[in-house]
């Protein structure tokens, strides 16, 4: 470039333009902006990625514009071309621009071969009961990422209750690049510290689950995505990969229970107690009561069909706290076990909004050889209708005995009334009847 006259300086600009394959027309980027002062412009690109020192724009002579690319993503393959722009000084000292000189565009490729992440979990101690403590490894290893780091999720797909639906797939605990652990949806409270995710090496991960339960069951995965530094504390997603599946499987021939639910009181009047009773029946292996407890929740559909959410009226657990939910009327509950399999629940005072279908939830504890407690799948009972039918005599009691009361006072009052006024008005009559014989009497004898 020649020497620049007096009042002449240069700006330029920085474009990039994506390459495609296709015919599609590709709109240039504005990368930045840097006048003849220094003064630099960024553009929404390469504002983030300047500023952490990735893009580097700078100013050599007079003449003389750089452009220098740090840490190269596949992102930054393109072309890129400047547009010098020349301003002459006016005589008010204003500046026009007089002149734009486009470059050859440069482009910038490399071929690149895809990110492999491969990911195997492993079972060290493949047969294991109730109760022990399940460990599963995860051994990761990739190809063309640079300077990975690993963050990973165990997942646990558990089957629902509806065959034709999907398994559910649940999320258990996670650990970051920065070896940050997390608990994602373990929500057992009674084993909070019951699941431990931690690094041994840097491609390889453990997963340690402790009082295992036949809840449990399922297959378990190791969910690895494979980060690559982009300077700083910023890091950008490689590859995500899913471990092959790892099964918890209880073979075990223990006991069947139902749940059923009878009362003696299905139909009541109001006022009177309503007794309901929830019965545990045990089918196959011979259980000491010692050996299980039951969860036991009692629901209320107060409507005549199963069209209304559930509510939950009281609930018992194996320890044997009662929780009694909150009602709007004036009937009180109360729940306690029988026996070993029978649980009671009282409805006292029973009100109109009593009525509806009432079944009960039970949820069984079994101790296992090894000590531990085990929770088997939740069961339900059938639902059983109670009417809360009126009482008419005492409904109409009081109204009765009102109506009686005001009647009586009021014919007592228009018998005084009456009797008071045929006594005045007869007297004056009857007075005056003798006045009249008198005189007429007086006359004769005239």
């Amino acid at each position: 470039m020649k020497r620049l006259e007096a009042g002449v300086r240069l700006t330029v600009s920085w474009y990039y333009k994506m390459n495609r394959r296709s015919d599609d027309v590709v709109t240039s980027e504005l990368l930045a902006v840097m006048d003849g002062d220094w003064t630099l412009r960024y553009g929404e690109r390469s504002k983030q990625r300047a500023q952490s020192g990735e893009f580097i724009f700078s100013k050599e002579h007079t003449d003389t514009f750089s452009f220098r690319i740090q840490r190269t993503t596949e992102e930054d393959r393109g072309s890129y071309y400047c547009v010098v722009s020349a301003w002459t000084r006016q005589r008010n000292n204003s500046w026009v621009k007089s002149k734009d000189v486009f470059s050859k565009p440069v482009n910038i490729f490399w071929a690149s071969e895809d990110s492999v992440l491969v990911v195997k979990a492993r079972q060290p101690k493949p047969f294991f009961a109730a109760g022990n403590t399940f460990e599963m490894t995860c051994k990761v290893s990739s190809k063309n990422i640079k300077s990975p780091r690993y963050s990973v999720l165990i997942t646990a797909e558990k089957p629902v209750g509806d065959l034709s639906s999907p398994n559910e797939t649940k999320y258990i605990i996670s650990l970051d690049q920065d070896s940050v652990v997390k608990l994602e949806n373990w929500t057992d409270a009674s084993r909070v510290d019951g699941v431990v995710l931690e690094k041994v090496q840097e491609d390889e991960f453990r997963y340690r689950m402790y009082q295992t339960q036949v809840s449990d069951a399922g297959l378990y995965r190791c969910v690895v995505t494979a980060w690559s530094p982009i300077g700083g504390s910023l890091w950008r997603e490689a590859a995500t990969s899913l471990s092959n599946p790892i099964e918890i499987d209880f073979q075990t021939s223990g006991p069947i229970f139902n749940a059923s639910v009878h009362s003696d009181t299905p139909s009541v009047t109001r006022g009177e107690l309503i007794q309901l009773f929830c019965i545990v029946t045990l089918e196959g292996a011979v259980l000491d009561p010692d050996d299980m407890a039951f969860d036991v929740s009692w629901f209320a559909v107060h409507s005549f069909g199963l069209d209304k959410a559930p509510v939950l009226l009281s609930s018992l657990d194996r320890k044997g706290v009662v929780t009694t939910g909150l009602r709007d009327w004036k009937s009180t509950l109360s729940l306690e076990r029988v026996s070993v399999l029978e649980f009671l629940l009282q409805v006292h005072g029973s009100e109109d909004q009593d009525f509806g279908n009432y079944y009960c939830s039970v949820t069984p504890w079994v101790k296992s050889p090894t000590g531990s407690w085990q929770r088997e799948a939740e069961i339900h009972s059938r639902p059983i209708f109670i009417t809360v039918k009126m009482d008419v005599l005492n409904a109409f009691k009081y109204p009765l005995l009102i109506g009686v009361g005001l009647s009586t006072v009021i014919g007592l009052l228009s018998c005084l009334i009456g009797y008071c006024s045929s006594h005045w008005c007869c007297k004056k009559e009857v007075r005056e009847t003798r006045r009249e014989r008198r005189r007429l009497m007086s006359m004769e004898m005239d």
